[in-house]
């Protein structure tokens, strides 16, 4: 496991080795660098002490060695996951495009949001028959406007016809975003739209997915760029969110994890349980 992280990792480095002519992103490739180094160095201390002559103790410091590596595992994978939606130029024909909301400054969308609605207009024009796209954002705390009503001026700005925006003005959360769009194409419009696509920042998409899939509403994700100043930070929170998403498989998974380390370290349970000879 530990191999197969070092050289996702690596190709991960490869594929976005353009990159590193911009300071920012040397920064944010630094940083997150730094923070897999740290985990990989936790992983093999709890490894080493591991060795102690203590019974049950050794088996806990196992297994949060396994915990570590397995978190960096799968935060490489969610990296190359994430890269991935970002790179997709367009996905197969769509009917619904859903643009997630990302915040507003001075009532104007940010440049992070303003990606996305890039991302969302490059597709709606891409489209050889009528589409619809759906702005979902409430009205955060201290702004005049929603999110939608600012996204929704935005697209127009760029040529969307009016006619073809539906605003969602009421969520607060990812999870809100895609329920109140569901609720709104079922109670307010004769709209049902057999290809569906997401769009957010590239660190967003799994875990919108995820909701859709929740929600029962099948579509496909695109991912637009993120600033690099706080890029490590929200794709660690995201990542952290998704994993909560799958808290009961991670617990079922850490609970035989948890039994292998204490067996492993520990085989005369294995004798008193009547398992080895």
């Amino acid at each position: 496991m530990a191999i197969i992280t070092l050289i996702g990792g690596l190709l991960l480095l490869y594929k976005h080795r353009a990159i590193f002519e911009w300071k920012s992103a040397r920064m944010f490739l630094l940083r997150l660098l730094g923070l897999a180094i740290a985990i990989g160095l936790l992983a093999c201390a709890f490894y080493l002490l591991s060795w102690l002559p203590v019974p049950i103790l050794n088996g806990l410091f196992l297994w949060l060695c396994w915990i570590t590596v397995s978190a960096l595992f799968a935060l490489v994978h969610y990296l190359s996951w994430s890269s991935a939606y970002s790179m997709i130029d367009y996905p197969k024909p769509t009917d619904l495009i859903i643009v997630l909301g990302a915040g507003l400054y001075r009532e104007k969308v940010t440049q992070m949001l303003a990606w996305r609605l890039d991302r969302a207009v490059a597709l709606y024009l891409a489209q050889d028959h009528p589409t619809y796209i759906v702005v979902s954002g409430g009205k955060g705390e201290g702004n005049q406007v929603s999110e939608a009503e600012a996204m929704k001026s935005y697209l127009i700005e760029q040529h969307v016809l009016p006619s073809h925006i539906i605003m969602e003005a009421d969520s607060h959360s990812t999870y809100e975003n895609l329920y109140n769009t569901k609720q709104i194409l079922a109670d307010r419009f004769s709209i049902h739209p057999r290809n569906i696509t997401i769009i957010s920042s590239q660190f967003h998409v799994l875990r919108a997915l995820r909701f859709a899939q929740i929600l029962k509403l099948k579509a496909s994700g695109l991912g637009s760029r993120t600033p690099y100043a706080f890029f490590d930070t929200a794709l660690i929170r995201d990542y952290l969110a998704l994993m909560y998403c799958y808290k009961l498989l991670l617990t079922i998974y850490f609970g035989l994890l948890f039994i292998f380390s204490i067996l492993e370290t520990n085989p005369f349970l294995l004798k008193l349980l009547g398992v080895a000879n």
